[in-house]
């Protein structure tokens, strides 16, 4: 689910950042869910976006589904440190699942197209299911005004042949995928069996820990 809101101020952020929403579903018993931004900053804008994985007892996610157009949240934020290394310029990899998406899309766009930077961005986003992939016509846009940005969706549990997307977990593609150590940093972002996955793997082929940007969702 994809959600707008418009600030009362011009909203201020770093690509990469979240914010601590408080759910205000039970009014004796609030409770604060943190969302990273999906959108890219832009000057005096007063908007942004939430991308919300719908969880089946998810008090927050289910919350934010139930409001209606006009309706106010109130957040604190934004904060976070999981932000774009604005000093490397060479080959940027970035892994996401799910709703983990939100905060690299924000980045890939900031850097893309208020940043002006042209070195090689590579993003690996893996989803369950056919019905569940989001933002891939988005991110084809982008791969094509954008050659320097190329993008590989993957399946991990298809209901159906098929053929535009990869089948299979980030990891199996990760492990296929040529990276030079020594000019490669990447971005994860996703559970935490994903990201210790990844992290062993992308340390396998000689990425220093320094090198690997994380945000876990759990």
């Amino acid at each position: 689910m994809e959600l707008v809101f418009e600030n009362k101020q011009p909203m201020d952020f770093q690509a990469g950042q979240f914010i601590s929403v408080k759910v205000e579903d039970d009014p004796k018993s609030p409770c604060i869910r943190g969302y990273s931004i999906a959108s890219a900053p832009a000057k005096n804008s007063k908007n942004f976006t939430l991308c919300i994985k719908l969880l089946e007892n998810g008090r927050g996610s289910n919350w934010l589904k139930a409001l209606q157009e006009g309706d106010s949240i109130n957040f604190l934020g934004p904060n976070g440190k999981f932000l774009f290394n604005e000093n490397f310029r060479g080959f940027s990899l970035f892994i996401a699942t799910g709703a983990g998406i939100s905060p690299l899309k924000s980045i890939i766009e900031n850097q893309l197209i208020n940043k002006k930077n042209r070195s090689k961005f590579h993003l690996i986003f893996g989803v369950r299911h056919i019905n569940g992939i989001f933002y891939d016509e988005l991110f084809q846009n982008l791969s094509k005004k954008f050659q320097n940005f190329t993008y590989e969706i993957t399946v991990s549990k298809p209901e159906k042949e098929i053929s535009k997307y990869k089948k299979g977990r980030v990891t199996d593609i990760l492990k296929t995928l040529e990276i030079n150590p020594n000019n490669t940093e990447s971005y994860l972002c996703g559970l935490k069996d994903m990201i210790t996955e990844v992290t062993s793997i992308l340390e396998s082929k000689g990425l220093s820990p320094e090198n690997i940007h994380k945000e876990q969702y759990d």
